[in-house]
Order: structure tokens, then C-alpha cells, then sequence
């Protein structure tokens, strides 16, 4: 659903509405920041996108009503564009374009509205490695397997026994950080098996 905000002026009323409070991008990719300016007949207007990464603020392009083309910071040339409805269209985007980015509409009063959209960046993961197989000589004591990533953002681990989940009722399996590790205590005979473990995130 749209989410719109309304700005008066001279009599008219302007809207800005967003397609998403929060957008999603994979690192290498495009993305487009959907939006839908309903501009008044007011042709002082100014429409400027900024974004909020990490702990400072950028001005990335800033366009008057009366200008065919907007005004770009330089560090953000050749990698955005504005289409005529105000969406902005960012190219090859990377974990330090996560933020919170804002489109804002100036009148000639100088009211300002705007609306923020926040950027989560999914880097797919790589590198995962952890396949154990406990034998014989192992059905004394207690057993310990690590699962890890060197690469990916967000992982999710879960845990396999000859390609079924394990079961998380069992008192000996214990899940341990975030599910990176997985403790079996009192090998039995019926640990025997393959053990593997699935890692994926929202892009892998």
C-alpha cells in the first residue's frame, strides 16, 4: 500500500507518496526507490533526495521544478536517476549504501515535506563450509561441530542429520550461538550420520 504525506501551498495541495517504508537490495544490483510526486502548478518546487548512512548525512541530487535536469553530488554521478514522478533509480549499490535515504518537496513558502525509505543491503553468502561424520570412535564423551560463513550478511543456521532437521527437543543437541554451533552430549550409537549445515540468508 501507498504511504502519502500532503503539502499546502498557494491554495494547492501537494502529495508525496511511497510505495515502501523499507526496501531490500542485493550488493552488486539496482534499485529503485518507487515513489509518486503530485505536484501543484507551483513551479518554485524543489524535489531533493538525501541520505542518512551510518552516522552522516549526503545530499545526493536536488532539482527544481523549472530545470529539465537535476543537480547530482558528485559522488553519486553516474550511479542514480530521477524519473519524471520523483523515483530515484540507484545503480551498484554496496553495504555502505544501507541507510535511511528521504525525498522531500520545498514550496515557495518554505514549507518541506518529506518521506524517509530505509535501505537494508543483502550481500549473498559464500564459503560456508561444516560436514562432520562422528564414528565409532567417537561414542564417548560429547561432541562439538562449528558452522561458519566468510561472506554474507544476516545468516540463518540450521542444522541437518542425514539431510532431516534435527530435532530441537532433544536435551543432548544443543544450539549454541546463533545456531554457529551445534554440542551433542552422551554419543550414543544413533549419532552415527552425516551431519551438515544449511546457511541462507534473504538473497542466498
Amino acid at each position: 500500500s501507498l504511504l502519502s504525506v500532503f503539502l499546502a501551498g498557494g491554495g494547492d495541495t501537494d502529495s508525496i507518496s511511497v510505495a515502501a517504508a523499507t526496501l531490500y537490495g542485493v550488493h552488486g544490483q539496482s534499485l529503485l526507490f518507487s515513489v509518486a510526486l503530485n505536484l501543484s502548478s507551483d513551479h518554485n518546487k524543489t524535489i531533493e533526495w538525501t541520505a542518512k548512512l551510518s552516522s552522516a548525512h549526503f545530499r545526493i541530487l536536488k532539482q527544481k521544478a523549472t530545470n529539465k535536469t537535476p543537480t547530482v553530488t558528485q559522488s553519486y554521478l553516474q550511479r542514480v536517476e530521477l524519473y519524471p514522478n520523483g523515483s530515484l533509480l540507484l545503480h551498484n549499490i554496496t553495504p555502505s549504501d544501507e541507510g535511511v535515504y528521504s525525498v522531500s518537496v520545498t514550496c515557495t513558502e518554505g514549507n518541506t515535506e518529506r518521506r524517509d525509505i530505509r535501505l537494508q543491503i543483502e550481500v549473498p553468502l559464500s564459503g560456508s563450509s561444516s560436514v562432520l561424520y562422528p564414528s565409532a570412535l567417537q561414542l564417548l564423551g560429547n561432541l562439538t561441530m562449528n558452522c561458519s560463513v566468510s561472506l554474507g550478511t544476516r545468516p540463518v543456521f540450521s542444522w541437518l542429520k542425514d539431510g532431516q532437521l534435527l530435532p530441537r527437543d532433544n536435551p543432548r543437541f544443543r544450539f549454541l550461538q546463533a545456531q554457529r554451533v551445534l554440542f551433542i552430549s552422551g554419543l550414543q550409537s544413533s549419532d552415527c550420520g552425516v551431519y551438515s549445515c544449511v546457511v541462507q540468508n534473504s538473497v542466498s
